[in-house]
């Protein structure tokens, strides 16, 4: 019974989860044992706040920074042991100096939204006759049209494939037009692992999705990756981003922030198929059920391309 009582507190944090917060934890307990702290456990407020300081001298950005401070926590919760890291005035105080002083450096660099528009731009960089480009093209507009994850159309490590999505996730809806309903076995928002279905429609989404399934070699069987590389092995997500920011950067796609003026670091087909809807009139209900938020937060997702800035004063 102890053991089972243990998998299941385990069990609350997702794996990924677990060992991001082990280098925060690392961290602080390697801190406190330089300074000579004998007894670490629980973090006193000024060991805490030298901790987070001394995270601050070595240039870490602020939400790093915020992810160890929560990760000391946890840890905390783990052991049984009372925690001031969310609640004490004085670690409150030096978590928004660290973020005063940083500034715009403090928060996370902004994401290109891939929208059908992008992938446009892209797509004369892609030979349709090689297979990776095939599926890389197929992923893409599944990616933004249906907004998924990254961590829901790819996998983390090829040779251990977890939230695999493979053919049988797949249905074909209606032949007129094209349609298919795509079943994602699990997010990492689904804790209950009870899985959600998403729609997948459009011309050009379909299209590169058929042209990539009908040539697929040898002939998939239903248990095998739904999107997959030639040799096989399923897509990573980590494939997925990193050749589309190869793409936009080569096509020449404005890589700058219309409403910060910061650079893009990286991609997200999420919020390029919410600011798709939304550029095209279609109602903010609509968006956020297509997109499974259960929130108002999906207006995050939501961003003003420069044309649409620049749209908005063509009457005038």
């Amino acid at each position: 019974m102890v053991e089972l009582a243990r998998s299941l507190f385990l069990a609350s944090l997702a794996p990924n989860t677990r060992a991001s917060y082990h280098s925060g934890q690392k961290s602080f307990l390697n801190f406190c044992a330089h300074i000579g702290v004998t007894e670490p456990l629980p973090a006193t407020s000024t060991d805490t706040c030298m901790w987070l300081a001394s995270l601050a001298a070595r240039s870490l950005r602020f939400t790093t920074i915020d992810n160890y401070r929560y990760a000391l926590h946890s840890l905390h919760t783990d052991l049984g042991l009372p925690s001031i890291l969310d609640s004490d005035p004085q670690v409150q105080r030096m978590v928004d100096g660290i973020k005063r002083v940083q500034g715009a450096h403090a928060l996370r660099p902004p994401r290109l939204p891939v929208s059908p528009s992008v992938i446009r731009a892209v797509t004369p960089l892609l030979d349709t006759n090689v297979p990776d480009h095939r599926m890389l093209l197929a992923a893409m507009w599944v990616a933004c049209t249906a907004m998924l994850r990254p961590g829901e159309i790819g996998v983390e490590n090829p040779k251990q494939p977890l939230r695999l999505l493979t053919l049988q996730h797949l249905t074909l809806t209606s032949s007129d037009p094209i349609a298919y309903s795509l079943r994602i076995p699990e997010s990492k928002t689904d804790q209950l692992r009870a899985g959600s279905l998403v729609r997948i429609a459009g011309r050009a989404t379909t299209q590169a999705l058929r042209m990539y399934l009908v040539n697929r070699k040898p002939a998939p069987t239903p248990s095998s990756p739904l999107f997959a590389r030639e040799d096989g092995s399923p897509m990573s997500h980590s494939y997925l981003i990193d050749n589309t920011l190869l793409l936009v950067q080569r096509a020449r796609v404005t890589l700058r922030d219309p409403q910060s003026g910061r650079t893009f670091a990286g991609v997200s087909f999420r919020k390029g198929g919410a600011t798709a809807l939304a550029e095209a009139g279609v109602p903010d209900r609509v968006t956020q059920e297509l997109g499974r938020w259960k929130s108002f937060c999906y207006k995050r997702y939501i961003h003003a391309s420069e044309l649409s800035l620049l749209k908005v004063f063509s009457d005038f």
